[in-house]
């Protein structure tokens, strides 16, 4: 049994999101329940595991007997075993992801008339509400107006919007937040006191930051740290969870506030190469920044912390949408260390949102020319057979999935490109993305990329062409460029800044 399931809080006292076990708390002292909740937030947050607690309150044998407020489930009476367990088959979990049709609410309805067989109230947990169609919203809209004594239902969703009005006003409504750091430790305490693990201070904060609010992530972490024995220290923790070691995350702020572009996309290289996971680095970027800006003296500074804030946070939105995670984030870093690093030099400020791109190649291309002779003789002294571009071409996707474990952002790059020819020692691909064309195109990447051809069809120069949607792409971009307030701005078409808001 997995840690989130066995340590699963039994009762509204153990639930670990405090708004929600003081609101039902509140509730159990007015001695009066609804008959329908609905229980809305996000994945993690503990939605059925209060709803399981709930059907123990309405069925436990010391709450029937008093005539007052209601109380905690006693956990001991056969009603409240049997739910605990999963064997009381008078509660029924229903998935409306994969029951969602109106052909299953009226299979429903027809069940529910039914009197319980062993329990006082029949109990109907759905999770994933939203995903029923409108026709069987429609239906069960017709249940809830006019629900049998004996029934009580416990509607679950993570997006609230796409429940009708009509059906939620006929429940009471229940907010489940995500999980701060000090309610996702409190979870996970359980587990180590259960499990008689060693954990070094901060690595259960560590796990908390990881989860991005969520009990089940964080318990799932958790348990993967405790495969390895039941001592766990705080270096494992950190390797395990992909987090920029040292002073890292100090010195990207450092170097894009004193405007030292060059020095952020030397760290950031590094922290690409440890794997270091894309959404606990922005976290751990803003609380740095946050910290920075409440022990500011120099109020003149100020506006640089906030600008970073800004785009970290909406780095940190479009981290999901991008093929490459980590991208975002060194672009927001980039911006404002280039913009710093002009206003310092007395140059023209222009605007960030001139193709971030263009930034990071004009910065990482200066060390081309001194190695310009090296990468141009990668297959020099190579005299065995080359492979065809037909067996290129059929290994590809397998070429992708070997390569991924080793560099996700190169793996990601070449999903939106194709094997074209083979001439020789040059293998060409056609790169659909204007934007991925150029980063293929680094010397950094395209020497790893040539390093992984060689190793599995012999040693070829990479070559990269703009296939016709890149083409149309650019030419879209350059006839759409127009002018605003006296400085050029890409209106449309594929610009990084609209890509990844920037």
């Amino acid at each position: 049994m997995s840690y989130y399931q066995k340590y699963r809080p039994v009762k509204i006292e153990e639930l670990d999101l405090v708004s929600v076990r003081e609101a039902l708390l509140s509730l159990l002292k007015s001695g009066e329940l609804s008959h329908a909740y609905l229980f809305v937030g996000p994945r993690g947050a503990g939605k059925t595991s209060t709803a399981r607690i709930m059907a123990q309150v309405a069925n436990c044998r010391e709450n029937l007997e008093s005539k007052k407020s209601l109380g905690e489930p006693c956990g001991k009476c056969e009603a409240c075993v049997s739910i605990q367990n999963g064997s009381a088959v008078d509660v029924i979990e229903m998935d409306a992801a994969s029951h969602r049709s109106i052909d299953d609410i009226r299979d429903l309805r027809e069940k529910i008339r039914l009197s319980p067989v062993a329990l006082t109230k029949k109990i109907y947990i759905i999770d994933e509400v939203h995903m029923l169609t409108t026709e069987a919203f429609n239906a069960l809209l017709k249940t809830l107006e006019e629900p049998p004594a004996h029934a009580m239902f416990f509607l679950c969703t993570t997006e609230a919007h796409k429940v009708p009005e009509t059906v939620a006003s006929r429940c009471s409504v229940i907010k489940f937040t995500k999980a701060n750091t000090a309610e996702v430790v409190r979870s996970l305490g359980k587990a180590v006191k259960g499990e008689e693990l060693k954990v070094d201070e901060g690595v259960l904060e560590m796990v908390a930051e990881a989860t991005d609010g969520s009990f089940r992530e964080g318990h799932k972490l958790l348990e993967q740290l405790a495969v390895g024995g039941k001592k766990i220290d705080l270096e494992s923790a950190q390797k395990f969870l992909g987090i920029a070691k040292g002073q890292a995350v100090k010195k990207m702020i450092d170097f894009s506030i004193k405007g030292e572009p060059e020095k952020v996309v030397e760290l950031m290289g590094g922290v690409e190469e440890e794997g270091v996971k894309a959404q606990i680095l922005v976290a751990a970027l803003l609380r740095e920044v946050k910290l920075r800006m409440e022990e500011l003296t120099n109020r003149g500074d100020f506006g640089g912390f906030a600008v970073l804030a800004d785009k970290l946070i909406t780095a940190a939105e479009k981290i999901k949408q991008s093929p490459l995670p980590l991208l975002p984030i060194e672009l927001a870093l980039l911006s404002v260390a280039v913009e710093r690093e002009r206003a310092q030099s007395g140059m023209e400020i222009k605007r960030v949102t001139e193709q971030p791109t263009e930034l990071v190649r004009q910065i990482r291309t200066e060390k081309v020319a001194e190695e310009e002779e090296k990468e141009n003789v990668v297959a020099v002294n190579y005299e065995g057979p080359l492979a065809s571009i037909d067996r290129v071409k059929s290994e590809w996707t397998s070429f992708l999935n070997s390569l991924a474990p080793r560099n996700q952002s190169i793996a990601g790059l070449l999903r939106s490109a194709a094997p074209l020819t083979v001439v020789g020692r040059d293998l060409t691909l056609e790169v659909f993305y204007p934007f991925h064309k150029d980063q293929l195109e680094q010397d950094t990447k395209r020497r790893i990329l040539e390093e992984a051809v060689a190793a599995v069809w012999g040693k070829m120069n990479v070559r990269c062409v703009l296939g016709h949607k890149g083409e149309r792409q650019t030419e879209l971009a350059k006839s759409e460029t127009v002018e605003v307030g006296g400085e050029d701005k890409v209106a449309q078409g594929g610009s990084v800044e609209e890509i990844f808001g920037v």
